[in-house]
């Protein structure tokens, strides 16, 4: 598009201003839109008009993140149409951009060193989150920069702490920065390089901010450690049950659950990874918190022992050993005989054992003929020895048993041989034993309730054994068919059984062995619930993995390399082999390094005192209903602090920012 005439000479006047002003080294004079609306602006500035709104324009840059000036100007945009005569509205927007530009520089020269602080503030204030529609991205953005920085700084490797802190900051700081000396800029090209220049200005600064708030910390964690420890001491545990992601009240609920069923169940334990990384700190340092915790610890695990084979009795509805179950099953069932035989003494008739000698002669002298006569004085075998013993009760050859009370001894003698006897012996006498019952049963009504009785009480003391089996081998899948086809009553005492080896097994396990452990395998997992007694499963699971947590943070507080228990036991006794060999050697620089190590933990607050209150309160157990408020107190006030910490960082990581796009937009223009 041609210029016009004003345009011309607004740009020549310009051109002779800056050449008689700067010489050849002059800024480059404006663009012809601008020229014409500095010129406007000038004319009515020089009628009176007031033009700008001097730091109320300025204090809009930080809050909108430098884009304060662009939407003026969008919003603008509809009146220079108007003005210039023109239904584009990409030209309205130039030169209500140009107005906006120029009206801001303006700001910024009377402005001075007040108006920038207010664009600071501004920033300070985007940062905060007061103009969360300016700035919500930001932060969100900042993550991703901000890993690739703690990776940089962490040589490649993740990097937590201190420096992943200072690398967040940085990441941040350069969005900031970056965004602001975005917006500043002017053209693409501007912008650009505004941008570029934004974000190095800002990333340092950020770095710089942080690395200046981790040193306070310190600083302020040490006053706060020798002032009030205990304090301190909860604010690190407040810290572990947010890394955790569990609610303190829950950890509280689970500590005082496990008290009530008798296990020394800890904070440390309710807190799983983030406790017992906790423990292992105050465990590898001197002090009496460390001696206090592995004294804890070790007399935790001397008793695991018995606890589980408490957990294993009660879960099982296992009080007795299989033996005294065996025994007292066995009592009962002879108590119950004589009760209810004696009744069917009473009710009896004439007993005809006739298919029980059948059975035994089919055994003897199989064929037609059923008279005794040895062909030959070869020795009977002892299968046909008991099956001919068996006979005689019976008959002698001539005569018949049909007595009630004497064919009742005769099938309690069968009983006791087939109880005694090899299987094979077994096979033939069972025959016999079954046919003289029936006969027993078909004379009295009675019996056949005390052969029942005495049958299925004679089932349950063979489930002992029974049990006992299952849980010395097996499979699965054959263990659990097998006890959900017993009776209730079996099941009983398959329990009884099944309990026995397991808890022979953690008695007689070597202290220090983890007696959870084979609990935990798949066949375990499976078994249990099913075996355990109704009602009983889910308490007993529960109490075994609290078990094997409390084993699994002994071995992290204590497990591992001794090497950093002897560096606390050298720290304790004010010794490091380290310094007086870098001294020898003319290391000093290495020397201080080491002296710096060892004051630093008790610089950020890690004290002996300090420890020795984390431990109290990881070591927390038992029933105490004010452990719940404690901890919730903890992550309360240590939440509040971190947001205010958080909020207040922010806030300076924009100021910051708005402070380097300030600048890198002005280095653009």
């Amino acid at each position: 598009m041609e210029m016009t005439v004003e345009q011309k000479r607004a740009i020549a006047i310009a051109s002779a201003r800056a050449r008689a002003a700067g010489g050849e080294d002059a800024p480059a004079p404006d663009d012809p839109v601008t020229a014409q609306v500095r010129g406007e602006i000038a004319d009515l500035k020089a009628k009176g008009v007031p033009i700008g709104d001097g730091y109320a324009r300025q204090a809009l840059q930080g809050p909108t993140i430098g884009a304060a000036d662009e939407i003026l100007a969008g919003m603008m945009t509809p009146l220079e149409m108007i003005k210039r005569g023109t239904f584009d509205p990409r030209k309205g927007y130039e030169y209500a951009k140009a107005r906006e530009n120029i009206l801001l520089e303006d700001a910024r020269k009377e402005g001075g060193v007040l108006g920038a602080g207010i664009e600071i503030a501004g920033g300070v204030g985007a940062g905060m989150g007061i103009a969360r529609g300016a700035a919500a991205a930001i932060p969100e953005a900042a993550r991703g920069v901000s890993g690739v920085v703690r990776a940089l700084l962490s040589g490649g490797r993740a990097a937590q702490g201190p420096v992943g802190r200072v690398g967040t900051a940085i990441g941040s700081g350069a969005l900031y920065g970056g965004v602001q000396g975005f917006n500043e800029g002017d053209g693409l090209d501007g912008r650009l390089k505004g941008g570029a220049t934004g974000a190095a200005i800002g990333g340092i600064g950020g770095g710089v901010i942080q690395g200046a708030a981790e040193a306070g910390k310190r600083t302020l964690g040490f006053i706060g450690a020798q002032v009030n420890p205990t304090g301190y001491a909860e604010r690190q545990v407040a810290r572990a049950i947010a890394e955790s992601g569990r609610q303190a009240p829950d950890v509280g609920a689970d500590v005082i659950a496990a008290g009530s069923a008798g296990q020394p169940f800890t904070v440390a334990d309710a807190l799983g990874n983030p406790g017992q990384r906790m423990l292992s700190m105050v465990t590898r340092n001197p002090g009496q918190g460390r001696t206090q915790a592995v004294e804890f610890l070790d007399a935790r695990q001397a008793g695991q022992g018995r606890r589980m084979a408490n957990i294993v009795a009660e879960g099982l509805d296992a009080p007795q050993t299989a033996n005294q179950a065996r025994q007292g099953l066995t009592a009962q069932r002879s108590a119950a005989a004589d009760v209810n035989y004696g009744a069917a003494r009473d009710s009896a008739g004439a007993v005809d054992p006739t298919r029980a000698i059948a059975a035994a002669d089919n055994f003897l002298q199989p064929g037609a003929t059923r008279i005794m006569s040895p062909a030959s004085n070869i020795a009977d075998d002892s299968v046909e020895s008991a099956v001919r013993r068996a006979r005689s009760y019976l008959t002698d050859g001539n005569s018949v048993l049909t007595d009630f009370n004497a064919a009742l001894r005769a099938k309690t003698e069968l009983d006791a041989m087939i109880e005694a006897a090899a299987p094979t012996v077994q096979r033939q006498l069972i025959p016999i034993r079954n046919a003289l019952d029936d006969s027993l049963a078909s004379t009295s009504q009675p019996y056949a309730n005390a052969r029942d009785t005495f049958r299925r009480q004679s089932q349950a003391i063979e489930a002992v054994d029974t049990g006992r089996d299952m849980a010395q081998r097996g499979r699965t899948e054959d263990v659990v068919q097998a006890f959900q086809g017993m009776t209730p009553e079996q099941q009983a005492a398959a329990r009884v059984g099944y309990a026995d080896p397991l808890i022979e097994r953690m008695q007689g396990g070597t202290q220090g062995v983890n007696k959870a452990r084979e609990f935990t395998s798949d066949a375990m997992r499976t078994e249990l619930p099913v075996v355990a007694a109704p009602g009983r499963a889910p308490s007993m699971m529960d109490r075994i993995g609290r078990e094997n947590t409390m084993f699994e943070t002994r071995a992290a507080a204590m497990g591992g390399s001794k090497t950093a228990d002897n560096l606390s036991d050298n720290a304790a006794a004010a010794v490091n082999p380290e310094i007086f060999g870098n001294l020898a050697s003319g290391n000093i620089m290495g020397a201080l390094r080491n002296v710096i190590v060892r004051s630093g933990d008790n610089m950020g607050g890690n004290t002996p005192r300090v420890r020795e209150e984390i431990a109290r309160i990881l070591l927390s157990h038992g029933r105490d209903p004010q452990l719940t408020d404690m901890l919730g107190r903890a992550v309360t006030s240590e939440a509040r602090a971190r947001q205010v910490a958080q909020a207040l960082l922010r806030g300076v990581y924009g100021g910051a920012g708005a402070g380097a796009g300030n600048y890198a937009g002005q280095r653009t223009k």
